[in-house]
């Protein structure tokens, strides 16, 4: 009684294999280097975020053998996204199309309370109205002091915005 141990315990989670995507210019084919890609699972359970090499490509390790969805994002590119990738070889191409007035723009959400007063640092989540789901590298946003949260290099389409604030 009244004595110490030490214990130490390793974790480890098996790599079952990767899911490899490159992502490239729609138009030219290109591989966009700097490009963010972020693959989730589940609805919208982030496993990670990586940045594309100057090939383009990213490559996810994976523990779980179950459907992924990649969402790319680039400077002066639309979001682009792969569904349904699995463990394998293939090479999962996402394609973003350069941001131009017709097919993408910023996107402003301002939030009010009920007597219509901004409010500031409000978390906005913004959603798209077709798939009803998350949009995932938006992740969320932080409104200003006037209350407005900017969503940029969003692609032409319908959206609805979720936005709470605690306390």
């Amino acid at each position: 009684a009244g004595g110490s141990q030490s214990v130490s315990l390793t974790l480890t989670e098996t790599i079952k294999g990767k899911i490899k995507v490159t992502v490239v210019n729609a138009s030219s084919k290109a591989a966009i280097s700097g490009a963010k890609v972020k693959l989730t699972y589940a609805g919208n359970e982030q496993l990670a975020t990586l940045t594309t090499d100057s090939a383009g490509k990213a490559q996810f390790n994976i523990s779980r053998d179950v459907e992924y969805t990649a969402t790319a994002s680039a400077d002066g590119y639309a979001l682009g996204t792969a569904t349904g990738l699995r463990i394998g070889a293939t090479d999962y191409n996402i394609n973003l199309l350069r941001c131009t007035p017709s097919t993408c723009g910023s996107l402003r959400v301002q939030v009010a309370d009920q007597d219509g007063n901004p409010v500031q640092n409000a978390t906005v989540a913004l959603y798209d109205a077709k798939t009803n789901s998350a949009i995932g590298t938006y992740s969320t946003r932080a409104t200003d002091i006037n209350g407005i949260a900017k969503f940029p290099q969003v692609s032409t389409g319908r959206y609805y915005a979720f936005a709470f604030k605690e306390g």
